[in-house]
């Protein structure tokens, strides 16, 4: 009878190969979804920056009222990168598939409330329809792949703490280079005597500001001149702006409601749309409308809360809302 010589277990021989898991190959599917969703939220990460490191986005000017949009740019730059290191893959798949749905809640929301774009790439005007398909397809490629890996854990990798490294690295310089020129940015604004101060291409209206004072935008408005003087409620508006279709409408009853006879020192109605003009036919004024309709100047873009109405008695501001 021949014996089986017992193979050696001392830990300080080396382990046959056939002892040592191997290192699994990455399942490709997965692999490749991982990386086009992560590329997906850099380009649209980048793009926002770009915008919030440019131009004003919303109705406010510090950091304050820009906190939210400048998080999740941030957000979306580090879960980008971290979909790209492959680090922690399920984890990160998982994180990505929170996003997404989140993504495609708003977007749905958007189109549902007809809004021109979803605002998801910056100064890129794209339809939230399209990117809800987007966002769909991505979510449905995210749940076919987040599978977590069964059986023998892969041999460690010595390269790992140095993808750690330099993961850590890359997300920070993104992270920081894109925080620092979005939050320095500062738009232009009309200062105490009404001349703009700032970015002279992006001017940020403060109507609230303007109370007491006389109003600085009657000067780049066409009708300007005939608002000086009287008794004005004036309107902006856009034209694809729904709660500003619903300002209008509102502003058509009450001129109906008013009664035939003129009043001296009464009130009158002014409407100001707001560039980009609306094409033709798709105004929210009616041609017969009773107002005085004038628009403001194209040769800046201009941000404000839609629809603002403003009081104003010969020039000056009386109140805004």
């Amino acid at each position: 009878m021949t014996l089986e010589t017992p193979t050696p277990t001392s830990p300080f021989l080396p382990a046959s190969p056939a002892d040592v898991p191997a290192r699994r190959p990455p399942a490709w599917p997965g692999f490749a979804v991982r990386v086009v969703v992560g590329l997906i939220l850099l380009v649209a990460a980048t793009l926002k920056a770009q915008q919030l490191a440019s131009e004003p986005v919303g109705d406010c000017i510090g950091l304050r009222c820009r906190a939210l949009p400048v998080l999740q740019v941030q957000l979306e730059l580090l879960l980008g990168v971290w979909l790209l290191s492959g680090l922690h893959g399920f984890v990160s798949r998982l994180a990505a598939t929170l996003c997404f749905a989140a993504f495609l809640c708003v977007a749905v929301y958007q189109g549902l409330t007809g809004q021109a774009s979803c605002g998801c790439f910056g100064k890129v005007q794209v339809n939230p329809w399209i990117t809800a398909a987007l966002d769909a397809t991505v979510l449905a490629a995210l749940l076919l792949t987040i599978r977590r890996r069964t059986g023998p854990p892969s041999r460690p990798s010595r390269s790992g703490p140095v993808r750690w490294a330099l993961t850590l690295a890359l997300a920070l310089a993104v992270t920081a280079t894109a925080g620092v020129n979005m939050v320095r940015y500062r738009p232009g604004r009309f200062d105490a005597d009404g001349q703009i101060v700032g970015d002279p291409d992006h001017v940020l209206l403060l109507p609230q500001q303007w109370v007491g004072r006389q109003c600085p935008l009657l000067d780049h408005i066409d009708i300007g001149d005939s608002l000086r003087a009287g008794r004005w409620r004036l309107l902006l508006y856009r034209w694809d702006c729904p709660e500003c279709h619903e300002a209008i409408e509102k502003l058509l009853r009450l001129e109906r409601d008013r009664p035939a006879i003129a009043v001296p020192g009464a009130r009158h109605t002014a409407v100001v749309q707001i560039p980009p003009y609306a094409p033709e036919g798709q105004d929210p004024v009616p041609g017969d409308a009773p107002f005085a309709r004038g628009r403001l100047g194209d040769e800046r873009r201009w941000f404000v809360a839609t629809p603002t109405v403003i009081e104003l008695s010969d020039g000056r501001v009386l109140s805004s809302q």
